[in-house]
């Protein structure tokens, strides 16, 4: 295969893997990396509003030897699951062993990814050829060409908001997992955790084991049953109760599909993420809502233009490495 000219959006661990082997293959490669360095989800940071969902104690859920690149080891020394910061370092070893800062360009922001087309004459669109990545960098904004694209951009950004009725009316505090940070946050509270999945379970450990919650709740839509009654995961922690599905929400108090009601203070929704694009054209990939799914060839390529220009999406690391401790 010829050098291409290839553009890589994002430099956490799928797009610093891509950037990798791009180069190793003989590709010129121009990885393009919103924040300020490398390491995507695992660069915690104390701004809920941030781009990582990453908090204080997030471990993966993956061993190390499942988590770590195949080539690069993680240190010997690391625990079985280990903690944000020894990924992030991880990461950033990875990054300097294969001299792969010189293809990142930091604290750029693509705008848009549009299919380009030659041999345009009298209006007429020609066969198609590449693309052109727009991107902005200190409110400037520039145009280039590349030869084939690869989206590694993550989904831990883009939570999903599932509606309930009261919620604008609901007196506590509300977040989603996605800004979550530290367990402190629940001191002293009447916690609801809205949902059972891998963020669910994990935010309750975490709660349990480093906090001083009154109480918790944890609630599920799917009548998913994880215990009986009220129990306490660890000696002298908050009692816990699970709940089903939250359905109304009116002052401080939480009803649920049962007809139960609880007084909470905090809301946590642990309500999942989507995969989002919104750099890209209309019809360059399909996104399937509800659960949110890509319609990618072998879960790479885009049936949009399998057979045309090339664009391609890394999502597989997202999968090793967007998880938490579960309990």
């Amino acid at each position: 295969m010829s050098s291409k000219n290839v553009a890589v959006i994002g430099a956490g661990p799928s797009g610093l893997v891509t950037t990798r082997w791009m180069k190793t293959e003989g590709h010129k490669v121009k990885t393009y990396e919103a924040s300020s360095d490398v390491g995507g989800l695992w660069r915690y940071t104390d701004d809920p509003k941030a781009h990582s969902s990453a908090y204080t104690n997030l471990k993966t859920n993956t061993t190390k030897h499942d988590t770590q690149f195949s080539e690069f080891p993680m240190p010997k020394e690391f625990p079985n699951n280990p903690h944000n910061t020894q990924v992030l370092s991880y990461l950033e070893k990875f990054t300097d062993h294969f001299h792969l800062r010189d293809n990142i360009q930091f604290n750029t922001k693509v705008v848009q990814v549009s299919p380009v087309s030659k041999n345009t004459k009298d209006g007429e669109e020609g066969e198609e050829d590449g693309w052109i990545v727009v991107v902005e960098k200190e409110g400037k904004k520039e145009s280039h060409h590349f030869d084939a694209v690869a989206v590694c951009n993550g989904r831990t950004w883009n939570p999903v908001h599932i509606p309930v009725e009261g919620q604008e009316s609901f007196e506590g505090e509300q977040i989603h997992s996605h800004n979550y940070r530290k367990p402190t946050i629940a001191d002293g509270k009447r916690v609801l955790i809205r949902g059972v999945g891998i963020s669910g379970y994990d935010i309750l450990s975490d709660i349990c084991l480093h906090s001083s919650a009154k109480e918790l709740i944890i609630c599920t839509r799917r009548n998913k049953l994880i215990m009986k009654g009220t129990q306490s995961l660890v000696p002298g922690g908050p009692p816990i109760t699970m709940k089903p599905r939250l359905i109304r929400l009116s002052g401080l108090s939480a009803t649920f599909e049962d007809e139960t009601e609880s007084e909470v203070d905090l809301i946590i929704h642990c309500t999942g993420y989507k995969y989002g694009f919104p750099f890209l054209d209309e019809g360059v990939v399909e996104i399937e809502e509800n659960p949110s799914r890509v319609a990618l060839y072998q879960h790479v390529f885009s049936l949009c233009f399998l057979f045309s220009v090339i664009i391609f999406f890394v999502l597989f690391c997202l999968f090793l490495f967007c998880s938490n401790n579960l309990i």
